[in-house]
């Protein structure tokens, strides 16, 4: 089983993520100590298919995904806390996940990893 994580936007100057449809959302709130952000996480194809995220021109990013369980995010007044897995005491340390770092802009879409595709920036996994 596989869950895509939240995927961590810039738009502007606001911080936030987007979800499956495309619609940005602003990260609001966040505490110290970091306190849980929204989940956010789109659920991930099945063995051998596909899933589409949308995502608006202007922006950059990370997509991320684990894989049999879903990551976990905090938030600060500053902005998001992204898991460290090299950090003892990481929420996310036994998570398998990776990320791919993506800009869509005028100029198109350039993702990261090769292992995304990004056609008319929509992401999805091999």
């Amino acid at each position: 089983m596989s869950s895509r994580s939240p995927t961590s936007c810039r738009q502007a100057t606001a911080d936030g993520y987007v979800n499956q449809g495309g619609t940005f959302i602003p990260w609001s709130g966040g505490q110290i100590p970091p306190s849980p952000a929204p989940d956010a996480s789109i659920p991930g194809p099945t063995y051998g298919a596909n899933a589409t995220i949308r995502f608006p021109r202007g922006f950059s990013g990370r997509v991320y995904f684990s894989f049999g369980e879903k990551l976990k995010f905090f938030l600060t007044p500053t902005g998001l806390v992204q898991p460290a897995p090299w950090a003892v005491g990481d929420a996310n340390r036994n998570i398998l996940f990776d990320w791919s770092e993506f800009t869509y802009n005028d100029a198109g879409c350039g993702s990261t990893a090769p292992r995304w595709t990004c056609s008319r920036c929509r992401t999805r996994s091999p």
